[in-house]
């Protein structure tokens, strides 16, 4: 619950401290992009909805695609910071796995329009745009073999290809994010702190031994646990 609740009061927060303009031009980005989608947004509604005029963005991003450019970069440069912070020190393995996954999951709550945008909006007509977004993925690469390869290697005692790690860890997190709205219009479940918390666990018990298979102790972990 301790969880959830600092995760409110942080978004509270942050919703409040949007006042310069290059920051409010940013979010109506993440608002509007994650909503509409980048190409049906035009750069007057951007303005219209940030609260400044043409010429801000233009002095402030050169363009549409540099406020797309400015949120890649926000997600993917914050998202690096928050495994970094979380992956490294000594103690029990599965213990700094669920640290991970835990402030991955909240980093994720908090910034779920900006994730949809840096992840799933992909403007093949853009080559920069593009080109840009794979440099940020290669650089999560990079992270992966460096810091969390070698846990997932200790665990399952063989090696593993950083190109498989880094998508199963993100892929099994974001998806959940990216289909958020979906499951809560479904209704069926009440994502609540304690959703949030055997998530988590499942996650991180899935990332080290495999769905329904026994971690230390033979206790195995499944959905509902």
């Amino acid at each position: 619950m301790i969880f959830y609740l600092e995760l409110k009061d942080e978004m509270i927060k942050m919703n409040h401290a949007v006042d310069h303009p290059r920051e409010r031009i940013l979010q109506a980005g993440i608002h509007l992009f994650s909503r509409r989608g980048f190409a049906a947004t035009g750069v007057r509604e951007l303005a219209e909805y940030a609260g400044v005029n043409l010429a801000m963005i233009n002095y402030y991003y050169g363009s549409k695609i540099g406020v797309l450019k400015a949120i890649v970069d926000t997600f993917f440069t914050e998202y690096s910071r928050t495994v970094l912070e979380n992956v490294a020190g000594e103690g029990p393995l599965e213990t700094r796995i669920e640290n991970l996954v835990r402030a991955v999951t909240r980093y994720l709550l908090a910034n779920s329009g900006m994730m949809k945008i840096a992840v799933a909006e992909m403007p093949l007509d853009i080559p920069e745009v593009f080109e840009y977004k794979a440099q940020h993925f290669r650089q999560l690469k990079k992270l992966a073999g460096e810091h969390i390869v070698p846990l997932i290697e200790k665990s399952i005692g063989k090696k593993q290809p950083a190109e498989m790690i880094g998508p199963v860890l993100g892929g099994m997190l974001m998806g959940h994010f990216l289909f958020r709205p979906v499951i809560m219009a479904i209704g069926e479940v009440t994502l609540d702190a304690v959703f949030y918390e055997q998530y988590i666990r499942l996650v991180s018990h899935m990332l080290l031994y495999g769905l329904g298979k026994a971690g230390p102790g033979g206790r195995s972990i499944t959905a509902g646990d």
